[in-house]
C-alpha cells in the first residue's frame, strides 16, 4: 500500500483573445508555467473568440479590450450569455474606473493593465475557479517526493488503453442552451 497520493484536477482551460501575436504568446507562457490550466485556444478578435468560446467551452476567457471587429467588452456580453459558467477577465492598457464599471456590467470579474506584473492574473484566476496555485516546478518537486511504489505493483491504469483529450471529444462537450420564449 503506497502511504500517499498525488490529488488528480482535471485543469481548467482558459482561451486567451488578443489582436497581438506577442500578447497571447506570453499568456500562452504565463498560463503553461501552471498545472492547474491549460491554453485550449487563441482568437484575435471578439468576433473570433465568440466562435472559439462556443467551440471549446473554456473555464477561463482573457479578453483584450481594444480589438479589430468586436472589442473586449462586446465579446463579454455574447460570451456571458453563451457560456454562463465562464470567468471573464479583461487585459487593458487603458484601466480606469469608468472601464471597470463597464466590465464589471459585461460580466467581467476582473480587470488587468497590460502593463502591470501579470502574475497576479493566475492568482485571481486560480481563486475565481477554486484551484491551488502551484506552478509545473511545484508540481515536479512535489513528485519527485513521492515514496517509490512497492515492487511489482503496476499503478492504478496498469492493463488499461490510454486515450488523448483530442481523441475524446466527449469529454468536452460544448454546452448548450436554447431561448424560451415566452
Amino acid at each position: 500500500m503506497i502511504g500517499s497520493y498525488q490529488e488528480f484536477s482535471v485543469p481548467k482551460s482558459v482561451l486567451i483573445v488578443d489582436d497581438h501575436e506577442a500578447v497571447r504568446r506570453e499568456l500562452r507562457r504565463l498560463f503553461a508555467s501552471q498545472t492547474e490550466f491549460v491554453v485550449c485556444g487563441e482568437a484575435a478578435d471578439g468576433a473570433e473568440a465568440i466562435s472559439m468560446g462556443e467551440q471549446l467551452s473554456p473555464d477561463l476567457v482573457i479578453l483584450d479590450l481594444a480589438m479589430p471587429e468586436m472589442n473586449g467588452l462586446e465579446a463579454a456580453g455574447a460570451l456571458r450569455f453563451m457560456l454562463p459558467d465562464a470567468t471573464l477577465f479583461l487585459l487593458t492598457a487603458y484601466k480606469n474606473r469608468e472601464l471597470e464599471l463597464a466590465a464589471f456590467q459585461s460580466g467581467i470579474r476582473a480587470v488587468f493593465s497590460k502593463y502591470d506584473d501579470l502574475d497576479g492574473l493566475i492568482g485571481t484566476a486560480c481563486a475565481e475557479l477554486g484551484v491551488a496555485q502551484r506552478s509545473v516546478s511545484d508540481s515536479r518537486s512535489r513528485i519527485q517526493k513521492l515514496p517509490d511504489p512497492p515492487e511489482g505493483w503496476r499503478g492504478p491504469a496498469s492493463g488499461r488503453r490510454r486515450i488523448k483529450l483530442e481523441s475524446a471529444p466527449f469529454l468536452r462537450a460544448p454546452r448548450r442552451f436554447e431561448l424560451q420564449s415566452s
